[in-house]
Formats: structure tokens, C-alpha cells, sequence
């Protein structure tokens, strides 16, 4: 039933309505009935009715006038306009405030119920427009941490910009990164010294560098399998449940290069001091800073710069080698890190066929290059691949033996393979040497490997697990596993087993048998205080909340 509110100066009609209309029948209960139309005002927001019938002369106030004063108390209710007066200012002002039918008096019964009919269709299918787009927000508040997680993922990993995606989460948010200044923080967990839950572990770790840098910026954190990533931008105060009572440091936000280059110098800074820390107490982390860009879009930038700086400094290497030209210093010479980022997520899922054109596509710039007279350029591109597979090689397989470290040096290189087609050659045949070791370790099919994985997740979830622990229970690398389950199930590891404790701990909480603290630990969590914390991060309500409304 819908609530229905009559105005009209003559008490006849408003008797008469409700006694020759049944208008149960039609879904609909009068809650009020005044012959004064100020009275109806004041008594409108208590009523909350879906339909408002009302005379269109009366004597304190026009039927026009009452509308658009209850259209401010109740705005979404539909508006029906009684009027003995054929005039068509009165019906050009009605349509004006939205009104949704006007009947002349003397009302026909065939023309009054008509209305009764259109109004109750019309609230019928406003009320369920409102139902679908609640659950539609309900489910974006729900999820607004696995869509950012996601947008972030595809942007940094696959250099794809989701503009829907972009538009929903902008909202959801209410903050723009599009054009914003920002630097992306890219921290590798090598290994953690957790005992009690490893996701908790990493879902802690990423709390403490989100409150190392919140004082720096707004900071949007996501995660991958093993890796931690923080996009902090120049603009605006961090909000949610970490948020910090103001921004202190914001020297990098200036537009003075030198000033800007201070204030980046103190990010570093504070994050080298914490990943110190971390190691010291059995943790292995490493990190990487970008630099500074403009507007999101330059995130895959960000996120290789990042890679690069960590995998360089992994192997002592000089870091400033990536810097300036190599011979010829007019010319701009761009090394090719996209392309070689692209190489090696080939290599990792095993693809043998996308390892041959990725290798081509990396030595392109050479070519070119070459004919620039800029020696050293193939060399290096050589030198950067090598390296990248030596560092790789025993992630995929402790017993690969594919390059030993004698070869990761730029002499050694020119000297041994000193034409272009023999360094490109070098670098396939070890490229895919290392995908087919990688495609062994898989085992078998992509699908069935990643089935063995889900199965083996379904009875773990709630236990002490980690994305090695999979690995190594279906007998593949971690690396291998983690690149196929990103490319079939569109999610990390990682946040596809937080996903499933959440959902676990949903069904717990909505049978309403267990105390809260019992729940947490009944889906792997040991520190309550820390998941009540997370629930309420994806799910954009606490626990006692949520379990209110099931």
C-alpha cells in the first residue's frame, strides 16, 4: 500500500473520494485528509506519502503554491491537481512543478480511477528504479576496495585505463587522480616474518606504510601477489579509517623543482628508514620509488620505473647507468622498459610464441638507434633482459641454471655477441628457455592448474596461507602461478582469498550463532580489532552494522 494525502477546502470531496473510490483496491491508504492546506504542511513530512491530491483553489493558499512548498518536504511523491477552473496558465504552471496528472471538476469516476491506475504504475516502477539503484550503490560501498584494487592493477600492470571504471570509482571516492601530481611507491615482499596469519600480515604491513605516507598526501594503496603499491598524490586530505588529523609534510607538491626534489628526497626517506627497519626485525623487503607525474595515465610509467629501480639495486648494480645518453648526446635516447615488461609477462605464463615477438619488439628501438651511430644502445637493451632473467630464473625454478652472473656485464656482452641479430638471438633463446621452464612448472593446462589452485584455497582459506603455500601444495613456481591466475581469474591471489574470508565472515555474521571476535577467528584473522577494521574497508560497514540489516 502506498500512502495517500488529500487537500481540499470542501470537506464534501475529500468525504466523497474516499467513499466512491475503494482505494485499497487501486494500492493505495489515505493517510491524511485537509481542508486547510497549511495544516497539510506541517503534517507532510510525518505522513511521507507517495501521493499527494489536491484541489487547485482554495483559500489560503493556491493549489500551486501548496505544491511547491510540499515539493521541498517531499520531493518524490507525484502530485495530482483537482481544478474547476479550464484554464491553461493553471495547467502550463502545474506542468512547471512536475505535476503528474490534472483532472477538471466535475472528476468522471472513469477518469479518476484511470489516474489511480497511472499514479500506482508509476510509483510502482519509481520504487523499484530507487530498489535497483540502492543495491547498485550498496554494492558499490561493498566493493569500492576490490574495483580500486583492480582499476590500479590494470592501469600499473597492463597499462590500461578503465574510463567507466575511472568514472565510477571518482565518485565512489569523491577525488580526481586524472590530472593530479603523484609518485607511486612499489614495495616487493621477499619474504615476511608473520607466524600467526601471512594476509594479515601483508594487510598490516600495508597499514603502516599507508600511515607512514598519509602525512605526505592522499595515498591509494593496492595490492598484488607479493608486492604492495602506493599511489600518493599531491592533492587534497586522505579520508577513511587511517586518516591522519592534517598534512604536514607537502614540500613535493611545490612547483620549484629544487623545493619539489626536497620534499620527494624526505619520502624517500621516511620509507628507506621503515624497509630498513622491516629487514632488521627478519622481514625482506625491497622498494622503489618513481618519480614524480602528471595525471594517472602515466601510472605503467610509474610502475616501471619502480621495477627497474628495484631489480637494478637487488643485483649492486649502478642504478645511474639508466640516466642521460649513451654516446651520442643529442640524441634522446629512451630505453625500452615497456617493451621488456611486456617480454616477461609473456614469459611467465609461458608463451612461447608472444616471448619470439615481445624479444623483436624490444630490440626495435635498436635498430633505429643503430643507424643513429648510438653503439652502446643494443648492449644495454641485451644487458637489461639478461639481467632481468637471471633475477627471475630461480623465482621460477631454484635448479635454473639458464645465465650465471659472469654474463651480466656490458663488456662482456659487446665482446661475445658483437652484432645486433646475435644479441637478439642471446636474449630469445634464453627468454624462452626461461618460459618453457616457467610453462613446466606449470604442469599441465593453464585451466586445470588454476582449478587445482581453487580447490586447494576452498579447504585453506581460513588458514595460515599464503600465495607460496598454493604454489608449492599443487607443485609449481609462485611466480608461474601468480602471473595465470591474474590472467584467468581477472584478481590476484591474494585479494581473491580476502574476498572469500569476507564472504565467509558475511554468512557468519548473518546466522547471527557467533560473537563477533569468534567470527574473525573462524575465517583466519587473529587480531580482532584488525579485521573488524578491514570488514568494514570492503565492505563499507562494520560488523555490527552489517549484521544489523541481515
Amino acid at each position: 500500500m502506498y500512502n495517500v494525502v488529500l487537500v481540499d477546502d470542501e470537506e464534501i470531496v475529500l468525504t466523497g473520494i474516499q467513499k466512491v473510490y475503494k482505494l485499497e483496491e487501486y494500492g493505495f491508504c489515505v493517510v491524511g485528509a485537509f481542508t486547510d492546506a497549511r495544516e497539510a504542511l506541517e503534517k507532510l513530512e510525518g505522513l511521507s506519502p507517495e501521493l499527494i491530491i489536491t484541489d487547485m483553489k482554495m483559500p489560503n493558499m493556491s493549489g500551486l503554491e501548496f505544491i511547491d512548498r510540499a515539493k521541498r518536504i517531499v520531493p518524490e511523491a507525484e502530485y495530482v491537481v483537482l481544478s474547476g477552473h479550464d484554464d491553461f496558465v493553471y495547467a502550463q504552471e502545474s506542468i512547471k512543478l512536475g505535476v503528474s496528472d490534472y483532472l477538471l471538476k466535475p472528476v468522471k469516476k472513469d477518469a479518476f480511477s484511470q489516474m489511480l491506475i497511472n499514479m500506482k504504475k508509476r510509483i510502482d516502477e519509481r520504487m523499484a528504479d530507487q530498489d535497483y539503484f540502492g543495491q547498485v550503490k550498496n554494492w558499490l560501498d561493498q566493493n569500492t576496495g576490490n574495483l580500486t584494487t583492480r582499476f590500479f592493477v590494470e592501469l600499473s600492470e597492463n597499462d590500461r585505463f578503465d574510463e567507466n571504471l575511472y568514472q565510477i570509482l571518482e565518485r565512489q571516492h569523491g577525488y580526481s587522480v586524472f590530472d593530479a601530481r603523484f609518485l607511486l611507491i612499489r614495495i616487493d615482499l621477499r619474504r615476511l616474518s608473520v607466524t600467526d596469519d601471512y594476509l594479515s600480515g601483508v594487510e598490516m604491513l600495508e597499514k603502516e606504510v599507508y600511515e607512514l605516507l598519509t602525512p605526505f598526501g592522499r595515498v591509494f594503496p593496492f595490492q598484488m601477489d607479493d608486492v604492495l603499491s602506493f599511489v600518493l598524490t599531491a592533492v587534497g586530505k586522505p579520508s577513511g579509517e587511517w586518516e591522519p588529523s592534517e598534512i604536514q609534510e607537502k614540500d613535493w607538491l611545490d612547483e620549484v623543482p629544487e623545493v619539489r626534489d626536497r620534499g620527494k628526497k624526505k619520502i624517500e626517506e621516511a620509507v628507506e628508514s621503515f624497509i630498513r627497519k622491516k629487514n632488521a626485525a627478519g622481514d625482506v623487503l625491497h622498494f622503489g620509488i618513481s618519480r614524480i607525474h602528471d595525471g594517472i595515465k602515466q601510472l605503467f610509467k610509474a610502475r616501471n620505473e619502480c621495477v627497474r629501480i628495484i631489480f637494478m639495486t637487488t643485483a649492486d648494480l649502478d642504478i645511474g647507468m639508466e640516466e642521460g645518453t649513451l654516446d651520442r648526446e643529442e640524441v634522446d635516447v629512451k630505453m625500452p622498459y615497456l617493451e621488456i615488461e611486456h617480454l616477461f609477462q609473456e614469459i611467465l605464463t609461458g608463451n612461447t610464441g608472444g616471448v619470439r615477438d615481445a624479444v623483436k619488439k624490444a630490440y626495435e628501438p635498436a635498430r633505429a638507434y643503430q643507424k643513429a651511430e648510438v653503439l652502446d644502445y643494443a648492449g644495454l637493451t641485451t644487458f637489461l633482459i639478461l639481467l632481468r632473467i637471471y633475477q627471475t630464473q630461480e623465482r621460477v625454478d631454484p635448479s635454473l641454471h639458464l645465465l650465471e652472473r659472469s654474463m651480466l656485464k656490458l663488456q662482456r656482452i659487446q665482446h661475445d655477441y658483437p652484432t645486433l641479430e646475435s644479441q637478439i638471438r642471446l636474449s630469445e633463446q634464453a627468454s624462452i628457455a626461461l618460459a618453457e621452464a616457467a610453462m613446466k612448472q606449470g604442469g599441465g593446462s593453464g585451466k586445470k592448474i588454476i582449478q587445482e589452485a581453487l580447490d586447494y584455497i576452498e579447504k585453506h582459506y581460513c588458514d595460515n596461507i599464503s600465495l607460496t603455500d598454493v604454489a608449492d601444495a599443487i607443485g609449481i613456481s609462485k611466480n608461474y602461478l601468480a602471473n595465470l591466475f591474474k590472467k584467468e581469474l581477472d584478481i590476484t591471489l591474494i585479494n581473491y582469498v580476502t574476498n572469500l574470508r569476507i564472504e565467509e565472515a558475511k554468512r557468519l555474521l548473518g546466522q547471527g550463532k557467533l560473537k563477533m571476535y569468534e567470527i574473525a577467528d573462524a575465517v583466519g584473522y587473529k587480531d580482532y580489532a584488525y579485521f573488524s577494521q578491514l570488514f568494514k574497508r570492503h565492505t563499507g560497514m562494520t560488523l555490527s552494522e552489517f549484521r544489523r540489516r541481515t
